[in-house]
């Protein structure tokens, strides 16, 4: 074999073996690729399934809290016989339940005159309202667990919205 033909093998081997590497480049390219993607397929799959559990979490609460309150929302059977006096006993309510909601220092400053305000605006829409709205409200926050501080709004329009219904 002449040094000519001796060179032509070795090249054509080369570029035989240069083909293989680039294919097998090329395939552990593509397997490294699917292999990604596999693994932000699985990634986006757990966030998303995290995302659905704390929204189902979320609304299980909602619905516990919902209830909850459907629980206390009952307008008693015993009706005081004037507006004023169902208002009063309301604000009694309200004021029992502020003080078992609130800690510290926001407790003290509300039994030492910083509850005369929210009282008095209070007391101005309970006039507004019903007898019907007021007991169910009083009986409400009378029985209102601390940790429904957050759904005092919807408990009290929920006492006007069951009042409304049953036409008081």
């Amino acid at each position: 074999m002449n040094h000519a033909s001796t060179v032509l093998i070795a090249g054509m081997l080369l570029c035989a073996c240069d083909s293989g590497a680039k294919d097998k480049a090329a395939a552990d390219a593509k397997a490294k690729a699917a292999a990604d993607k596999k693994a932000e397929d699985e990634a986006a799959a757990k966030r998303k399934a995290e995302r659905e559990a704390q929204a189902k979490k979320a609304e299980d609460e909602a619905a516990a809290q919902k209830a909850k309150i459907d629980a206390l929302v009952a307008i008693p059977e015993d009706l005081p016989k004037k507006l004023d006096k169902a208002c009063d006993q309301m604000l009694e309510a309200y004021d029992g339940f502020m003080q078992r909601v609130l800690t510290g220092d926001m407790l003290t400053k509300w039994k030492t005159g910083g509850n005369e305000m929210q009282i008095a605006v209070f007391r101005k829409e309970c006039l507004k309202r019903n007898i019907a709205t007021a007991a169910c409200q009083a009986n409400a926050l009378a029985n209102a667990a601390p940790e429904l501080d957050k759904q005092l709004p919807e408990i009290m329009k929920a006492c006007a919205d069951k009042a409304a219904a049953a036409g008081g």
